[in-house]
């Protein structure tokens, strides 16, 4: 990885826009330049922009958000940091910016933004445009996170000779830090951790299971026996009930059908007398039936009679009619001829009144005209006098302004006299408030080193409270431990006692061997009759023998071996008993010298917690008294800096104030000064605009003039002109007469029209009435002729029927929805009774057959009293099954729940057991068991790749561990026959070379396998002399030759002569700085 460009703006110090272009062929042909400055100008701030460009943060700085951020300069409203960087993978933008809200210095902290791109041919492509994204992709394209970053291209300002200068207790957190070993510390915590709530979650399960309650196999058996038996009892129960409640049903249903019995003889009955009610009106519509069948005979008459009444009507409304209908015919042809004279004379009236209007015309248009431009001049008039008063009160106004202002550019002049001495304000101003504000930060650490003193102080009070503690529990282990190895030694003494000296093990072979003596006794006494052909003399035919000890009879015997026997089985018996007490003691006795062990390791780490605690006060006394001295300075500073204003001494308590006042005194100051420029700036342009307001009034008054002298002439002409008109027509309008004329022809017009068509209309309604009268005579003949006709046949039908004549037909008529009501009801009364009569039928023949049934004798009070003891059985029944049934159940229930319990007990056992030997493997409370294990190979690693390293710088030494302490370095010099040094008594020069040697085999690590091409190493050569200055220089310009670019920060003079190139930081007023060099350059802010 190569850092190509860094821009940022406002960070720290480093106020406006900067760009360090590291293309530049400076830095490539040199590889080597120096970041040079005083201190606190700035020269850690660039390390601080390209770590945030990359990574949003800094090694001094670890957090910047929207509730703070303290790397923006002060007074600024926006700061960012962007670097063009190149890997394996191409080349890339970084851009990290916050701002406050509208830019403005005072404004809210906004939310941080970052995002990637891509450059590539020319082009720049966004990759990511949110944080967390962006940090990811770094963490891709460069292969490091922030961590691995820092470790590998910046050895950041205090940190260079730390790994070397370290005791070994001291360089494992060093290496956790650098490395990330750590988490070889949390597997070792997490796997005790681990295996200790395994083991509870083991001894959970167990307890769990303990507390299940389980039948015994007899009391669930007989708990079975009893629902059996109640299962039994309960259905015999059931089946007596479902009896009772046939019964019951059976007397209900009779009981049912004779009451429906009596309910349809009495329906029956009311049916037959509705019936009978309805008589009369059945006879009214057998009438009316027999009248409809003459209905259409009926019909033909009735129509002809009603067409003949209403033609004799028609022709006697007609004849009276036509004699007023020709009167008002007459009436309108005079109204006729009276409208055409009216319409005739209008018209000659206004042909002879348009000259006239014509000539009122012209007059009115001269006078129209004349009034318009009278009318515009006033306005002009009005127009100038306006004018003239606004340009008056302007004038009153500027007058006015002109001497306020002489009087607050005089009350201006007259401060800065009487505060010449605030002057130089502004000019210390800055200073101060720099002060002030390093003050307040060390207050709050002083507050914060005093509440660290208080701590301490209480946790070394616990701590000489816990020592006796300790003591006490040590003694008390070794104590017990001191028992047990007596008891040890005595159960021993009499286990040698008791066996007199000799070994189990022999004492079993003795036993061995008289069990197979006993053996072979009980052999040759089972081969008695092998023996009796045995003869002395002759040879056995098993082994060839002569002699026959046995054969006559001399068998040898096993009492003494029995008894011998018995008395070893008992010794053995008595020494597994005492092995085991022994075992059992040893066993406490390793138990409590681990007590001890532990009691002895706690009581050191105690004491060395006591010492470090009291290194601890004793540093932080001495940091206590070098902060006051430093107070103590800054306090006589500000003193000296603000007494010239009237403040004798700086009090801390008054500090806000005191800078308060002095910004206060300082605006005033510079409003003053501010006051009389405006002022002046103010009575400049009021004094020209009073003069030009003088002139433009002269110039309106004159104007004014000219037009009322021509206004007047044109108001003479106006007056003649109205008089001729007057004299003419009068005040009447034109346009009002002419159209009045016109209305009256046009009325003449529509009452001639009105009249014509109301004569027309009069016409034609007297010869429609003639008409109509003759067409109703001719109709009134026909249609006598046909009522004529219709009467005979009416007649004629009725004579064949049971009316006497039409007036009987009539009245036997009835309406068409009043006889489907009539047949209606008949046909439901009827239905009604047919209905009825069949369900009496059915409903006798269902009661005598149930009847027949004879089910019971019993009554239905009787039924029920018994039907309801019987619930009552079973209810109880049912309750005492529930109850057994619940207890079963439960048991069941509980049974499974144990074997699943057993078999999550089973599987947790293996877990448990699991975790346990990985406990005892790499498992501590502390974490210190795998992690001093991994600690031990990574410093290894360490010092193989620092070699690697340090055979680049030098060929004399090497570095390797010391065999008797893992973490501790032994330099090995071979220009001196290996002889091995410690690393407390190296050279300035040899420390930076084994430093330098270390940093970068650790870079080496944290980086993996990114090439690092870019180096930045911070305050590493304040302590060097000439000489060894030399030698580092010369061994970072070795590195060079592989390509890298590093750039080196740091304040020592000889460091700036010897490096040519050179990034110079310089200090500037109110704490900002300048960057001058090459490729540094300052850019246009919107740039």
């Amino acid at each position: 990885m190569r850092i190509l460009k860094v821009r940022f703006q406002n960070l720290n110090s480093l106020a406006g826009k900067w760009e360090i272009d590291f293309t530049n062929p400076r830095y490539v042909n040199d590889g080597i330049f120096a970041i040079v400055g005083s201190t606190g100008a700035g020269k850690s701030t660039l390390m601080d922009a390209i770590c945030l460009a990359l990574y949003g943060r800094t090694p001094r700085l670890k957090s910047i958000n929207a509730s703070g951020n303290e790397i923006m300069t002060t007074n600024t409203g926006v700061c960012y940091s962007e670097v063009e960087f190149s890997t394996q993978k191409g080349i890339f933008r970084s851009t990290w910016s916050q701002r406050r809200s509208r830019e403005k210095a005072d404004g809210n902290l906004q939310p941080q933004q970052m995002e990637v791109a891509g450059i590539g041919a020319g082009e720049e492509k966004i990759l990511t445009e949110k944080i967390g994204d962006s940090l990811l992709k770094i963490e891709e394209v460069t292969g490091m996170d922030y961590d691995r970053f820092v470790q590998s291209m910046m050895l950041a300002q205090g940190a260079f000779a730390q790994f070397l200068k370290a005791t070994p207790k001291e360089r494992s957190p060093i290496l956790e830090e650098i490395t990330g070993k750590q988490i070889y510390t949390e597997l070792s915590v997490k796997a005790h951790e681990r295996s200790s709530q395994e083991f509870r979650e083991l001894k959970s399960l167990t307890d769990q299971s303990a507390a299940i309650p389980r039948l015994k196999e007899d009391e669930k058996q007989e708990l079975e026996q009893t629902l059996a038996f109640q299962y039994a009892q309960l259905a015999a129960r059931n089946e007596v009930l479902q009896q009772l409640s046939l019964f019951k049903n059976w007397l209900l249903l009779v009981e049912q059908l004779q009451q429906q019995l009596e309910q349809l003889e009495q329906s029956t009955a009311a049916a037959a007398q509705q019936q009978a009610h309805f008589r009369p009106q059945l006879l009214r519509l057998e009438r009316a039936e027999l009248a409809a069948q003459l209905d259409a005979e009926y019909t033909i008459f009735t129509l002809k009679s009603a067409h003949k009444q209403t033609l004799t009507k028609q022709i006697e409304e007609l004849e009276s009619l036509i004699p007023e209908l020709h009167a008002v015919f007459n009436e309108r042809s005079e109204a006729l001829e009276l409208a055409r004279s009216w319409l005739n004379a209008s018209k000659l009236t206004f042909a002879e009144s348009q000259s006239r209007f014509r000539q009122v015309r012209l007059l009115d248009a001269e006078l129209t005209s004349q009034y318009a431009r009278i009318e515009e001049e006033r306005k002009k008039e009005e127009e100038f006098a306006g004018s003239i008063g606004i340009l008056r009160q302007e004038i009153a106004a500027l007058q006015q302004e002109s001497d306020v202002l002489q009087t607050r550019q005089a009350s201006a002049q007259k401060y800065l006299a009487e505060h010449a001495g605030d002057k130089q304000i502004q000019n210390t101003l800055g200073a101060v408030e720099l002060y002030y504000q390093q003050s307040i930060k060390m207050n709050e650490e002083r507050a914060r080193q005093e509440q660290l003193h208080q701590r301490l102080m209480q946790q070394h009070s616990q701590l000489r409270q816990t020592e006796p503690v300790l003591a006490g529990q040590l003694r008390a282990a070794q104590r017990r431990l001191g028992e047990l190895q007596q008891q040890v030694a005595g159960r021993t003494a009499a286990l040698t006692t008791t066996t007199g000296g000799r070994e189990e093990a022999e004492i079993r072979r003795e036993l061995q061997l008289l069990q197979e003596k006993r053996l072979l006794v009980s052999k040759i006494r089972s081969l008695e009759a092998e023996r009796t052909r045995l003869h002395d003399g002759q040879p056995c035919p098993l082994c060839g023998s002569e002699h026959h000890p046995y054969a006559e009879g001399n068998l040898p015997t096993d009492d003494e071996e029995v008894l011998r026997i018995d008395a070893l089985h008992t010794l053995l018996n008595r020494i597994s008993e005492f092995n085991s007490e022994i075992r059992r003691l040893q066993q406490e006795q390793l138990q409590a010298g681990a007590e001890v062990a532990s009691a002895e390791k706690a009581l050191e780490l105690h004491a060395l917690n006591s010492l470090e605690l009291q290194k601890r006060l004793h540093e932080l006394d001495t940091s206590q008294t070098a902060l006051q001295t430093e107070y103590e300075g800054l306090k006589k500073k500000i003193t000296a800096l603000i007494s010239p204003f009237g403040f004798p001494e700086w009090i801390p308590e008054t500090s806000g104030e005191v800078v308060n006042a002095l910004i206060a005194r300082g605006a005033l100051w510079e409003k003053a000064i501010a006051r009389i420029s405006e002022s002046e700036l103010q009575l400049n342009q009021v004094r020209n605009g009073l003069a030009s307001r003088q002139s433009a009034l002269e110039l309106r008054q004159h104007q004014q003039t000219e037009l009322q002298e021509s206004l007047q002439m044109k108001l003479s002409k106006f007056s003649g002109l109205k008089a001729e008109r007057s004299e003419l027509f009068g005040d009447k309008r034109v346009d009002d007469e002419e159209a009045r004329i016109q209305n009256e022809v046009q009325q003449a017009e529509q009452r001639w029209e009105k009249a014509q068509q109301a004569a027309t209309e009069a016409e034609r309604l007297y010869r429609q009435a003639v008409q109509r009268l003759k067409d109703a005579s001719v109709q009134y003949s026909e249609v006598d002729k046909e009522l004529s006709a219709a009467t005979g046949d009416l007649l004629q039908k009725l004579r064949q029927s049971q009316f006497v004549d039409i007036d009987d037909l009539v009245y036997s008529r009835i309406d068409r929805v009043e006889m489907q009501q009539l047949q209606a009801q008949r046909r439901q009364l009827q239905t009604e009774l047919d209905r009825l009569e069949t369900l009496l039928t059915e409903t006798r023949k269902r009661l005598d057959a149930e009847k027949a049934k004879r089910l019971t004798e019993e009554t239905l009070e009787s039924l029920s009293e018994r039907e309801l003891l019987l619930k009552q059985e079973v209810e109880a029944a049912t309750e005492a099954m529930v109850q057994v049934r619940s207890r079963l159940d439960q048991d069941e229930q509980n049974r499974r729940q144990l074997g699943d319990l057993l078999h999550r007990i089973e599987k947790q056992r293996l877990i448990s057991t699991r975790w346990a030997k990985l406990n005892q493997l790499i498992g501590s409370a502390d974490g210190s068991v795998f992690n001093k294990y991994a600690q031990g190979l990574t410093f290894e690693i360490v010092l193989n790749y620092a070699n690697i390293q340090l055979q680049k710088l030098t060929d004399r030494y090497i570095m390797r561990r010391d065999p008797n302490e893992a973490l501790a370095i032994q330099v090995v010099d071979t220009y001196q026959n290996n002889r091995v040094r410690s690393t407390d008594n190296l050279s300035g020069g040899e420390s930076f070379l084994f430093s330098l040697a270390l940093a970068l085999g650790l870079a080496q690590i944290s980086s993996r396998n990114i090439k690092i091409e870019t180096l930045f190493l911070d305050e590493g050569f304040g302590t060097l002399d000439e000489d060894t200055l030399e030698i580092a220089l010369d061994a970072l310009n070795s590195l060079h030759q592989e390509g890298r670019l590093i750039g080196i920060i740091s304040h020592v003079a000889g460091l700036k002569e010897s490096i040519n190139t050179q990034i110079i930081v310089e200090k500037g007023v109110m704490g900002r700085s300048t960057l001058k060099g090459p490729g540094v350059r300052q850019l246009n802010i919107r740039s």
